[in-house]
């Protein structure tokens, strides 16, 4: 199959009932060639989207109102949204979730600084364990994703949208490309 680029959209966020109709839509726009979709979620594992019997890597993030969806055809791929002014227990969270060495790079920081930076890690951690295909019902503290992306297992691209902070990450160093973004 030709490689084809990870496609990237940014909206309003739908109803899980509208969710199907959207990707039905995105799927046959990018992708009419692979064949029918077959979408599924089960609990809290990762959705699942197959075109015929091709596997697309999918991740959902949404926040308020807005909603991303990753979609690839060759990489496993993860992706969150916060509102950048989202205000979250720091401490509880870092405790609970934060690796040590994650840990330690906060502890260096007070006030907004903190709260910014823990916010950026949030997002970061939780793309790529999406990407990583754990989810966010592993051992999340046991995890540290600097060193995924060190020794290139994982690549991680974050940006602004307005008031979102927006990551997205994929397994291995390719280089990813926004095909389509609203």
């Amino acid at each position: 199959m030709e490689s084809l680029p990870h496609i990237i959209i940014a909206g309003p966020a739908a109803k899980a009932e509208d969710r199907t109709s959207r990707l039905a839509a995105l799927v046959s726009q990018y992708y009419p060639e692979l064949g029918p979709m077959r979408y599924a979620r089960h609990d809290q594992a990762a959705p699942q989207l197959f075109l015929g019997a091709t596997q697309i890597g999918l991740s959902i993030a949404h926040t308020d109102a807005m909603e991303v969806i990753a979609l690839s055809t060759h990489r496993q791929i993860g992706i969150d949204l916060e509102r950048l002014d989202r205000s979250f227990p720091v401490d509880k969270l870092v405790g609970r979730y934060w690796s040590p060495g994650e840990q330690a790079s906060l502890a260096l920081l007070t006030g907004e600084d903190r709260r910014a930076s823990a916010l950026a890690q949030w997002v970061r951690r939780e793309a790529m364990v999406k990407a990583k295909g754990t989810g966010l019902a592993g051992n999340l503290h046991e995890y540290e994703p600097l060193e995924d992306l060190a020794d290139g297992k994982a690549s991680y691209q974050s940006m602004v949208m307005g008031p979102y902070l927006m990551g997205v990450a994929w397994r291995g160093r390719q280089a990813m490309m926004v095909v389509h973004s609203k």
